[in-house]
Formats: C-alpha cells, sequence, structure tokens
C-alpha cells in the first residue's frame, strides 16, 4: 500500500461503477480533540460508532473510503508525514477489529493556512473534491454510495458530489453502533442489520 498526502489505495481494489462507503475520521472513526487536532498517534482513540456499518461493509467487500480535512497541515500545527502516521495507526487499529479501508483521501488545506495559496480549495469539505476525486480514482458510482459524517461539512460535501441526501448517515458520539449500522444498510438497501 502506497501512502501519500493525497491519498492511498490499496492494489486491486478497483471495481468500475461500484457504490462505496465514504466515512469521515474525527468524530466518526477516531475522537476529536477538543480544540485541536489528532497530530501524533499516542490520540489515536477508535470509536464504536460506525465499526458494525463498517464490519458489514468490509465483509460484503464494499469498498470503503475515508475523507478527512486535515487543516493541521496547513495551519503548520501538524506535518503530512505526521498526519500520514496518525491515519496508518488509524487503519490498523481499524484492520485489527476486522474492518479494511481501501482508500484515504486528505485536504491538507485550510482558510487560516500559513501560506496564502494553501487558503483556497476544491477539496476541503464541505467542497465535494476528495469525493469526486475517489470516484474518478476509483471508478465508484456516487449515487450509489453511502456517507457517514458528524458535521454538516460531511453532508454538504457528499451531497454535492452526486450522494443522493437520504444515503448521508450524520453520527454523534452518543449514537448506538448497531441504530447507525441499520441506518448504513438501510441506505444502501442491503435489507437486513449489521452485527454490532
Amino acid at each position: 500500500m502506497t501512502l501519500s498526502i493525497g491519498r492511498y489505495v490499496s492494489p486491486g481494489r478497483v471495481v468500475s461503477g461500484r457504490p462505496a462507503l465514504f466515512c469521515d475520521r474525527d468524530g466518526v472513526l477516531n475522537r476529536r480533540v477538543p480544540g485541536g487536532y489528532v497530530t501524533a498517534p499516542v490520540q489515536v482513540e477508535v470509536l464504536g460508532i460506525a465499526l458494525p456499518a463498517l464490519r458489514a461493509a468490509t465483509h460484503l467487500g464494499m469498498t470503503v473510503v475515508m475523507v478527512t480535512n486535515q487543516g493541521a497541515i496547513g495551519r503548520r500545527l501538524a506535518t503530512s508525514e505526521e498526519v500520514l502516521l496518525v491515519n496508518a495507526t488509524l487503519l490498523t487499529q481499524l484492520s485489527s477489529v476486522g474492518i479494511r479501508i481501501d482508500a484515504v483521501y486528505v485536504c491538507p488545506h485550510h482558510p487560516d493556512a500559513a501560506d496564502v495559496s494553501d487558503r483556497d480549495c476544491r477539496c476541503r469539505k464541505p467542497a465535494p473534491g476528495l469525493f469526486l476525486a475517489a470516484a474518478d480514482d476509483l471508478g465508484i458510482d456516487l449515487a450509489r454510495s453511502v456517507a457517514i459524517g458528524d458535521q454538516p461539512s460531511d453532508r454538504e460535501a457528499a451531497i454535492s458530489a452526486g450522494i443522493p441526501a437520504e444515503r448521508m448517515v450524520l453520527v454523534a458520539d452518543d449514537d448506538d453502533p448497531g441504530e447507525v449500522a441499520t441506518r448504513v444498510c438501510n441506505a444502501f438497501g442491503w435489507g437486513m442489520q449489521a452485527d454490532s
């Protein structure tokens, strides 16, 4: 697996026109740092909210894509390498519980970036760029895909990219993982409840 700040993709996972499960990182897969950024592996704390849904998607052979704003890079609060290490740590921990993430798309930009050229982009959610790049790279049918996020910007980006509003699942820290899994399964039309 090749790691880069723009993305990393598992070889052999591309199937043209298939739906995918998109998920945000902080607040969905990993606990947020209040008032700050997750910039070191020691800060990685896997959340249970979406685990049953992602486990079901992995079991069914779905393409799973993480799309995440990481403005700490643009603000020079973390390096690209530090963010890649955090992502790698998170993916290792998810893998240990039976969850596979096929690709990761990271926006390093921020409106308050130190470099003026990093302040405006098409990839920072709520812009749809991360979703569109994944769809182009992986042959994903966005209209048949589902997204899980915890912020209005996640919802706006997914819908702007072409994921139907009813296929966007917003979660909160206190959501029941089984209920989230049911919502994701229903959005995909799987007609079943994922195991918790």
